[in-house]
């Protein structure tokens, strides 16, 4: 079994902070680095993912109120997500070769359910569903 390999987390480190570094230095919104969302722009309507850049933004000075107000379902699965990519990328800063990782096909089914319902729900016409849609 082979140790952690400083270069490894060197390199993961390096690529979270310019992430971090760039979204601080340019706040969503504020600049042609963020691409605008194209469902959007065609139709007038929130996509799942509408809010997501500035909800992570918002998550990164901790105001987490603020960032479920922009896209609530990224907040709610950050924290898999983010033990999901540990997870992953741990054999990687050990030099190993991450296992192959079978996605069970009714996961996938309720994610993308969940991602539809979600991005259906919040276009609504109804207070509760407009909460749900980015300021």
């Amino acid at each position: 079994m082979m140790g952690v390999r400083p270069g490894r987390v060197l390199a993961l480190a390096g690529v979270l902070a310019a992430g971090v570094l760039l979204l601080k230095l340019v706040p969503p919104g504020t600049s042609w680095i963020y691409p605008p969302c194209l469902f959007h722009r065609l139709t007038q309507l929130q996509c799942p993912g509408c809010g997501a850049t500035r909800a992570v933004a918002l998550l990164l000075k901790g105001d987490v109120t603020a960032a479920l107000r922009h896209n609530a379902m990224l907040v709610v699965a950050t924290p898999p997500l983010l033990w999901s990519a540990g997870r992953s990328l741990w054999p990687w800063v050990q030099g190993q070769k991450p296992p192959a990782t079978r996605i069970h096909p009714g996961i996938i089914a309720g994610v993308l359910l969940s991602l539809a319902l979600f991005g259906l729900v919040r276009n609504l016409p109804f207070d509760l569903c407009r909460w749900l849609s980015p300021p």
